[in-house]
């Protein structure tokens, strides 16, 4: 369960600033800038969750670092 608990706080520590930097950035600057962040966060969402953590994991290689980042 500790295990669980770091990826978890991890998990939220790294996803947390990075949302929020291209929700800010996407917010502030508008435009062509806007719509290029929205369409990479669509990209990123239309891929199935589990499939692009086992991509990401897989270029990366074994660890439970790696498994928090490809989580996030």
């Amino acid at each position: 369960s500790r295990w669980t608990l770091y990826v978890v706080i991890l998990v939220a520590v790294i996803a947390a600033p990075i949302g929020l930097l291209v929700g800010t950035v996407a917010g502030y600057a508008g435009g062509w800038i806007d719509a290029i962040l929205m369409r990479i966060t669509d990209i990123f969402l239309a891929f199935p969750k589990l499939i692009l953590a086992l991509a990401f994991v897989a270029a990366l290689g074994p660890g439970i670092e790696n498994a928090v980042l490809a989580i996030a």
